[in-house]
């Protein structure tokens, strides 16, 4: 299946989780947030939500400061 990434079109195979793309793609990181379809997804939600065709994601680098 094909989704986008911040805009690239990456392939995946069906079932694929937020969680295994994250880890694939950016390993173990903290300070990154997702958004899915323009919602934001809670890490504590990654590893059961599943990403189907054509869905789009935004993938942030989380800053804290003021």
């Amino acid at each position: 299946m094909a989704l986008f990434v911040n805009g690239e079109v990456v392939q995946l195979d069906s079932g694929t989780t937020l969680a295994a793309l994250m880890n694939e793609r950016y390993g173990e990181r903290d300070n990154m947030a997702v958004a899915l379809n323009r919602m934001v997804v809670p890490r504590a939600d990654w590893a059961r939500t599943e990403l189907n065709q054509a869905d789009r994601l935004d993938v942030f680098h989380a800053v804290a400061g003021g």
